[in-house]
């Protein structure tokens, strides 16, 4: 081959200057010159634009940034995520992690996630740089399997002068970084001491996460330009530390209410434009993000099946505090333009039969279905010693281009007196163990839960905004213009703290009016004395909650004891002050 390139050269040498007439020199070879960038009519002094430049500096450049996918993640986000990005044609793409679901020690199931996700970005048309967080890097193996795919787990680059540290919050611990990494971002910084900007990338926000090793890190990029992104909560939020730009991106497809931008809570890609004035950084709601053949119908159903909005079950109302059986009606919907495969399958029950234990149904397009569903008791049951009647529901759209659209979760069926009264929370005094809650940790290590003669003990190992670990218990439907009372006894083993409280309605949280304030969750404070605390709301919204939920929200690195948890309908004027 090399041969063949230096004959076609000389071939060319001797055309230009080997086959010349005697006497004569060579014609010279003209470049046509390059067109002007910009040209117009011939106009007098008035002219139909303004007088400014044109943005077309060469130093600019625009890159995406992702957020999580997965810690319960949505099928088909992010597949549309790619798509619209390569609508827009950055020159890269960053990730701030969560890419898998993760949590596995099993090296194949690892494989097997990280190729799904590497089959996902493939149809990208541009550079697309990786970064950990907790759900690629949870153990040992799931670190050993990111050194063999992709190297180091932290890393640097330079495009156009500007540095871009890509760092890995999941060292060791939880929220942990090493000092040899620490050791690392102080000898990248020091070797690009010139470059125009700095723009460092984390998973977890280490300045709220882990302030301790934050305050080693942030010392280093004092004197210089530079903005942070990270992600890991799922809500949007912007701050700023010694007049930097500190940004905690949303989701591009992981676990998210959705309840719109107001709330930090959606969908979205993040678009940067690099300018020699610093980052511009625009939040694309991937919502608003649409192609030339404008089509909403992909997204309409992407929201059907994350809100849950295609199921809906009738409350069971007991005409006596016995129950002995009900009826309810199952109505299922399928909103989108292509038919809908819907499961419902009943669990297996220690007090109740049902008239339908497994249903399997598929719905064509813009269609709804009734299924009716009869509840007995094997023996008449008291309402507050009545287990909740669980079912697993999953619904499944099956595109012919792209990837299925997936929904999966469990639903309490709701059974209730007129009131379930006076005290509905089952288990508050926590004396017969935790048959009646439902626990849930924000990963597998940031909690631990013990039954103790005290109450119920939470230890948390990790602080987090939204929870490190949760109480759940349905309460059944509560009236909007009905004044309630909680009750609880808690205490702080290791200094004063607080614990959250809300009521949600599905997947939304309900606000509560506390003496004249709306609040979305309402927080207690906690000494180290177990004290009574009473909490007097109203439902803060125009219609009932038909099926509420009771969260109690663990945040920070503590010990809380509760006990003695009541929840019953007062007379009390709550209403807004005016």
């Amino acid at each position: 081959m090399r041969y063949y390139r230096i004959l076609i050269v000389l071939v060319l040498v001797s055309g230009l200057f080997g086959c010349q007439t005697p006497g004569k020199q060579a014609a010279v070879v003209k470049q046509a010159p390059l067109p002007e960038i910009f040209t117009s009519d011939s106009l007098p002094a008035a002219k139909p634009w303004t007088d400014k430049g044109f943005q077309n500096d060469p130093n600019h450049f625009q890159f995406a940034i992702i957020s999580d996918l997965h810690g319960g993640n949505i099928p088909g986000i992010f597949e549309e995520a790619v798509k619209r990005i390569n609508l827009m044609q950055p020159e890269f793409v960053v990730s701030v992690g969560d890419l898998i679901e993760g949590y596995s020690e099993e090296e194949t199931e690892i494989d097997h996630q990280r190729e799904a996700f590497e089959k996902g970005i493939e149809p990208l048309d541009m550079r697309f740089f990786y970064l950990p967080g907790n759900h690629d890097l949870t153990n040992l193996t799931m670190a050993k399997k990111w050194m063999e795919r992709f190297g180091p787990s932290y890393y640097h680059f330079v495009y156009r002068n500007v540095l871009f540290l890509c760092l890995n919050t999941e060292e060791s611990l939880p929220s942990q970084m090493s000092d040899a990494q620490i050791g690392y971002i102080r000898e990248v910084l020091a070797q690009h001491p010139d470059v125009r900007w700095t723009i460092a990338i984390m998973h977890k926000p280490m300045w709220t996460e882990n302030s301790l090793v934050w305050e080693k890190i942030e010392p280093l990029l004092a004197g210089r330009p530079h903005t942070v992104f990270a992600g890991h909560i799922h809500i949007y939020n912007k701050s700023e530390r010694n007049g930097q730009k500190y940004i905690r991106l949303s989701v591009t497809g992981g676990g998210n209410s959705l309840r719109g931008p107001a709330y930090g809570e959606f969908n979205q890609i993040a678009w940067v434009t690099m300018t020699e004035a610093g980052p511009k950084i625009a939040n694309l709601d991937l919502n608003g993000i649409l192609d030339e053949d404008l089509s909403t119908e992909p997204l309409a159903m992407i929201e059907a099946l994350s809100k849950n909005s295609w199921f809906t079950a009738d409350a069971m109302v007991s005409k006596s505090k016995k129950f002995k059986k009900g009826r309810s009606v199952l109505n299922f919907s399928n909103p989108g333009a292509l038919p809908l495969t819907v499961k419902w399958t009943v669990k297996p029950h220690p007090q109740l039969t049902v008239s339908e234990q497994n249903i399997d149904l598929t719905l064509p397009p813009r269609s709804n279905q009734k299924v009716p569903l009869e509840v007995i008791a094997k023996k008449p049951i008291v309402l507050a010693d009545l287990q909740p009647l669980l079912c697993e529901i999953s619904a499944v759209y099956n595109p012919p281009q792209g990837s299925l659209m997936k929904s999966e979760a469990t639903h309490a069926l709701d059974i209730h007196y007129n009131w379930q009264g006076p005290e509905v929370i089952q288990n508050g005094s926590f004396s017969s163990g935790m048959e009646n809650w439902i626990t849930r940790k924000k990963t597998p290590t940031s909690a631990e839960l013990k039954v103790e003669q005290e109450g119920v003990k939470i230890r948390v190992f990790q602080k987090d905004m939204i929870y490190a670990m949760v109480l759940v218990q349905q309460v059944g439907e509560l009236k909007k213009d009905t004044d309630y009372q909680l009750v609880l006894k808690a205490k702080s083993l290791h200094g004063p703290d607080k614990i959250g409280v809300s009521i949600r309605d599905g997947n939304d949280y309900t606000p509560m009016l506390i003496d004249g304030k709306t609040e979305p969750r309402h927080m207690i404070s906690l000494t180290e004395s177990m004290k009574r605390h009473e909490i007097n709301f109203r439902i803060a919204k125009e219609t009932d909650v038909a099926s509420g939920l009771m969260v109690f929200s663990f945040l920070t690195e503590n010990e809380v004891v509760i006990d003695s948890v009541s929840l019953r309908p007062v007379n009390k004027n709550l209403t807004a002050q005016k």
